[in-house]
């Protein structure tokens, strides 16, 4: 099964590393700055993690696994709501690409110490004959809380 995870790093961290985060809110990333490829150059502050088996890939204009046929993920961007926009990606429609594979994409460190409510969204996208499941985790001073 596929267990991709988009690792948020937020409050809680050492001082020094604290002015390093993000700590203006609200937050948006829309993937714009990134370069499409395999896996491409991600955006500044976002990174994929060594020790899992797949990269997150940058993207644009609809994936469809490198084979027409595939269609297995969007045709195009949701901020700009057309095919210019990037995005993020895991394959999952090939062989191989999965499944019991993961896929780790650890993002910007965000510091909400400072929110009385902070929440998260984001758009997703999940098909093909290889998909496993989502996972959002939190690194919440130094201790990974899944899910």
């Amino acid at each position: 099964m596929l267990r991709s995870q988009l690792t948020w790093v937020l409050s809680g961290l050492a001082t020094a590393a604290m002015a390093q985060c993000i700590s203006t809110f609200p937050a948006a990333e829309s993937f714009t700055t990134g370069t499409v490829g395999t896996p491409g150059t991600l955006v500044t502050g976002w990174s994929n993690l060594t020790g899992d088996n797949l990269d997150w890939n940058v993207d644009n204009n609809g994936t469809n696994g490198g084979v027409m046929t595939v269609l297995t993920g969007p045709i195009g961007d949701h901020t700009g709501n057309n095919t210019g926009g990037n995005y993020m990606y895991v394959e999952a429609g090939v062989t191989g690409a999965t499944p019991a594979k993961s896929a780790i994409l650890q993002s910007n460190c965000y510091n909400i110490s400072s929110l009385t409510t902070p929440y998260l969204t984001f758009w997703y996208h999940m098909r093909g004959s290889q998909m496993g499941s989502l996972a959002l985790d939190l690194n919440v001073n130094g201790s990974v809380v899944s899910n």
